[in-house]
Order: structure tokens, then C-alpha cells, then sequence
């Protein structure tokens, strides 16, 4: 009797290779959602920080001529969506946020006002979304345009 060598993979093989692969496919799709997670998570910190950035320059300007009101205030456009930031429409995600600031006057020396904005994001209705997302605080010193504090001044 000749005995006739088998040729080709067993079927463990093939499964073993399958389950492999399927492993693989889905670290990869893991990644690809993690990656697109963290992508969201930075287009909205950018977007909280140039709301941020907006605002100081708006305090920065004005206290040129007239010192900012002390204390808090919150802004009277809450919330603010995201998407009304200048950004390109494939980016914009309309994302809300709300923003106030704090003036402290005569810190941190005298005719100087420390300046406090933070912008938070709003968590959309239906709950669910955003609320994993942190605030950005920055905070800058603001002043008269005097040759002294300020080298340039209009």
C-alpha cells in the first residue's frame, strides 16, 4: 500500500491563523479609535484656548485706556459655540463652551490688574459627549499704556 502524503494546512492551522489575524485587526481598529479620540480632544482644548486668547486680548486692549472691571464676570454670549470660531467647516464640531474671567486690580503692583479667563466645555444636551474634557485657564497681566510698563504703545 503506497500512503499519500497530505499536502496543504490542517484546519487547527487555518483557525489558529485566523484568530491571529482577527486579534491583529482589532488592535488595530483599537488604535485607530484612540487615535481619532485624541484627535477630538485636541481640536477642542485648540478651540477652548483661542476662545481664551480672544478674550485677553480683548481685556488687553481695552485696559490701554481703561482699567478692565474688577472681579468675575461671565461672558454674556455663553455658550459659545465652537463651530462660530473661525475654523475650517471640515473641523469645526460645533462644540459648545462657556467662558468668564476674573480681573484682580492693583496685582501685581499697582495701575497692573492680574487677568483670569477660563473657558469650559458644555457637555451637549441629551448628556453623554464632552464631559471628559478639561478647562483651559490662562492667565496674563493687563495695564495702562504708559512707556515704562508697556515698550510699545499707540
Amino acid at each position: 500500500m503506497k500512503s499519500r502524503q497530505a499536502s496543504g494546512f490542517t484546519l487547527l492551522e487555518v483557525m489558529i491563523a485566523m484568530l491571529i489575524l482577527g486579534m491583529g485587526l482589532l488592535t488595530l481598529g483599537m488604535a485607530q479609535l484612540s487615535a481619532m479620540r485624541t484627535a477630538n480632544q485636541s481640536e477642542s482644548l485648540s478651540q477652548a484656548m483661542y476662545l481664551a486668547e480672544q478674550q485677553f486680548d480683548l481685556l488687553y486692549v481695552g485696559a490701554l485706556t481703561t482699567p478692565p472691571a474688577p472681579g468675575v464676570t461671565i461672558d454674556p454670549g455663553n455658550p459659545i459655540v465652537a463651530g462660530l470660531v473661525p475654523a475650517p467647516p471640515a473641523v469645526a464640531d460645533n462644540t459648545a463652551f462657556n467662558r468668564q474671567w476674573t480681573v484682580i486690580p492693583n496685582s501685581p503692583q499697582p495701575r497692573l490688574s492680574t487677568v483670569t479667563i477660563q473657558v469650559t466645555p458644555v457637555a451637549p444636551e441629551g448628556g453623554g459627549g464632552q464631559s471628559g474634557q478639561q478647562a483651559i485657564t490662562l492667565q496674563g497681566v493687563v495695564g495702562p499704556c504708559t512707556p515704562p510698563l508697556t515698550p510699545i504703545c499707540p
